[in-house]
């Protein structure tokens, strides 16, 4: 069971971007510090909430009221990262990143490597993701097709991104099926 009005109070004042206003909120109804917005809704985690509406001082805040950084939504398993990279909230991807997200929860790395993003920011959010670990040869299915695979590399055609992956030691479909084959 949850508060309706808290549950309002709090989503208000993440639109409302009101850092003191999520602040008291949360000091008031301490039952709000759950991953999802409602028990039936489990495709709403707060956090992502707070990283597409709010601000990263809401973010921050909330990650000190004690939310969890890695939750993953249901059915896609989308973190609060994974939204910062697709909202493109630098300071909240930086944030995140900087409190332990571990990016190899989702597809947060090829989400970076969008083409619709700039080359600067599409650098910058794999520069971030490789300083954090991310798995850099991890197979990623397209369309949820096992016969269809790309590595990360495989998802940019950026020469200054594909550098620094190829610095890092990333390699491509072709190449990590080729070593499996050799094995």
């Amino acid at each position: 069971m949850f508060d309706k009005s808290a549950n309002q109070a709090l989503g208000r004042a993440i639109y409302a971007q009101d850092l003191e206003q999520v602040q008291a909120v949360l000091a008031a109804n301490p039952s709000l510090v759950r991953d999802f917005v409602t028990t039936e809704d489990l495709k709403r985690p707060w956090l992502s909430v707070a990283v597409k509406h709010g601000s990263a001082e809401i973010v921050a805040a909330m990650l000190d009221a004690g939310y969890n950084i890695d939750v993953q939504t249901i059915p896609t398993s989308d973190t609060p990262l994974h939204a910062a990279i697709l909202s493109e909230k630098d300071e909240v991807v930086e944030l995140l990143i900087a409190r332990g997200a571990n990016p190899n929860l989702d597809r947060s790395l090829v989400s970076a490597l969008n083409w619709k993003l700039t080359p600067e920011r599409r650098l910058r959010y794999a520069t971030l993701l490789v300083e954090a670990g991310v798995e850099l040869n991890r197979l990623y299915n397209l369309y949820d097709d096992p016969g269809c695979r790309l590595a990360a590399i495989d998802w940019t055609d950026d020469p200054a991104v594909i550098e620094l992956l190829r610095q890092h030691g990333a390699k491509t479909a072709y190449e990590l099926e080729a070593e499996r084959e050799e094995v």
